[in-house]
């Protein structure tokens, strides 16, 4: 009787488990909201990257890179995004995207809104960029190329251990939803003690 009251409890803890991790979205080779950086105005006058892909809910966060007083800005073709200003003054500016799509965007200072293209992003000759949103729930997108951000820009998005890549607060839900199952295998013992 005690070894199936064991192997019960197990059964009910792994369930707990697999329900509860199941709700917060933490699944192998899935992202959750991992920001990305795009800087304006290094390379003089490029973004870098130019090309970025995100989950929806991640937030695009451009940062003004350039030594020069001159200022830049984004601005999407589509998509009804802000037109973003970034200076000295104000160096980032974010936009949280919200449908799956592809959006490009331009320095209206030193690009027209015409070379907001594929075939200008791939030869990246001019001060234009895209970016590519994926359901929330897809396969990890790519990351892109690294980008050396001056002090002032956000810390990049933390990832979990194990091959969980979540948010920075879901290690702690994990953690915690871990010691509930563990919890539940006690219970179950005690529960099988208490039927001797």
């Amino acid at each position: 009787m005690k070894a199936k009251g064991i192997r019960v409890g197990g059964l009910i803890g792994l369930t707990v488990a697999a329900v509860l991790l199941g709700a917060v979205g933490l699944r192998p080779g899935v992202v959750h909201a991992a920001d990305a950086t795009i800087g304006a105005g290094s390379n003089p006058n490029r973004f870098a990257p130019n090309t970025q892909t995100v989950n929806v809910g991640d937030k695009v966060t451009f940062v003004w890179t350039s030594s020069g007083a001159s200022g830049h800005d984004a601005t999407a073709t589509s998509g009804g995004f802000p037109k973003l200003t970034l200076t000295q003054a104000t160096p980032n500016g974010t936009w949280t995207m919200t449908t799956p799509g592809t959006y490009y965007f331009y320095c209206s200072i030193h690009s027209p809104a015409t070379n907001a293209t594929e075939d200008h992003v791939k030869a990246n000759d001019a001060m234009v960029g895209k970016i590519v949103v994926v359901a929330s729930g897809a396969p990890a997108p790519a990351p892109g190329p690294a980008l050396a951000v001056p002090a002032a820009a956000p810390a990049p998005a933390k990832t979990g251990s194990a091959g969980l890549v979540g948010r920075p607060g879901d290690m702690g839900i994990a953690i915690a939803l871990g010691a509930l199952a563990l919890l539940s295998i006690a219970a179950a013992r005690f529960v099988t003690r208490r039927e001797r």
